[in-house]
């Protein structure tokens, strides 16, 4: 769907967003992809690779069902650092907010400011 909606935006010369939610402790080849993606398309993408504190489910604990992502309080064990172009400044966010929730209101706010 990227390269086709990528295909496009180049033939109507326009840029199309990408929002990445990058939970922290994703698969590096799922990291590794989504850099080439957007390195391939980055003139004719908007990209928001976003970086925060989003809670979420957490299955492989039993003393803690929920955990928050790029934690700073916690940044001595991030599975890894962030990236320097990760955007972490929305004024709909707050700390500890769902994923679920988040998605949604960025493609509100988005929508609104485009």
């Amino acid at each position: 769907m990227f390269h086709l909606c990528a295909e496009e935006a180049k033939l109507r010369g326009r840029k199309f967003a990408v929002m990445i939610v990058d939970l922290e402790a994703q698969y590096n080849h799922t990291i590794e992809h989504m850099e080439r993606m957007c390195e391939e398309y980055k003139d004719c993408i908007d990209l928001h690779w976003c970086c925060l504190p989003i809670s979420l489910s957490n299955a492989v604990s039993n003393f803690e069902p929920r955990w928050i992502a790029w934690d700073e309080d916690k940044k001595d064990v991030w599975v890894r650092e962030k990236p320097e172009f990760a955007k972490t400044d929305y004024p709909f966010y707050t700390y500890g907010q769902e994923f679920e929730e988040f998605v949604v209101l960025w493609a509100e706010w988005y929508s609104q400011n485009e």
